[in-house]
């Protein structure tokens, strides 16, 4: 299901994760308590081996996921405030 959201974003966008918790369907938690920040205008990079969540870090910022636990914030927002890429373009104008 697409998640809700209401909000639009521009570009130039900083995140913000604060004690964020995320497991797939009646599973164990894969990402627990990630804490980080990626300003605007910075490059930031994740590193870590095969499997340590990196991808799923992505997918979190890019709600292709919601998570379960802590938050993460775009420019200052709750990302699940925002809308989709893809909402946007059902969002009849």
């Amino acid at each position: 299901d697409e998640p809700p959201g209401k909000e639009q974003i521009e570009t130039g966008n900083s995140y913000s994760f604060e004690n964020v918790s995320f497991h797939y369907a009646n599973e164990q938690d894969i990402i627990q308590g990630v804490s980080f920040d990626t300003p605007s205008g910075v490059l930031t990079a994740l590193v870590g081996p095969s499997g340590s969540g990196k991808s799923t870090l992505l997918r979190l910022m890019a709600r292709f996921w919601d998570y379960q636990g802590g938050h993460i914030w775009m420019n200052g927002k709750d990302i699940r405030e925002v809308q989709t890429v893809l909402a946007l373009f059902q969002t009849p104008r």
